[in-house]
């Protein structure tokens, strides 16, 4: 397993870009607020598992969890 973590500012766009390119879109709220990103990935043969956590405050805000699929999950 690999896991990374780092902090990032939502832009005024309300998108936060991940390395991969994938994007994630947060509600007008977000604007402007620190996030922090947690992602890993798991290698279990054929695949590769990522997940990736956005945390805003402390608490969990989006979850993406997929290869090269991107599910969303926006947490109230």
């Amino acid at each position: 397993m690999t896991a990374v973590e780092w902090d990032a500012v939502v832009a005024l766009s309300r998108g936060l870009c991940l390395p991969d390119g994938r994007r994630i879109k947060f509600a007008a709220a977000y604007n402007g607020r620190t996030v922090t990103i947690w992602a890993d990935a798991r290698r279990s043969w054929p695949q590769v598992r990522v997940a990736v956590r956005v945390l805003s405050m402390g608490r969990l805000v989006v979850l993406v969890v997929g290869g090269r699929s991107v599910d969303m999950i926006m947490l109230p």
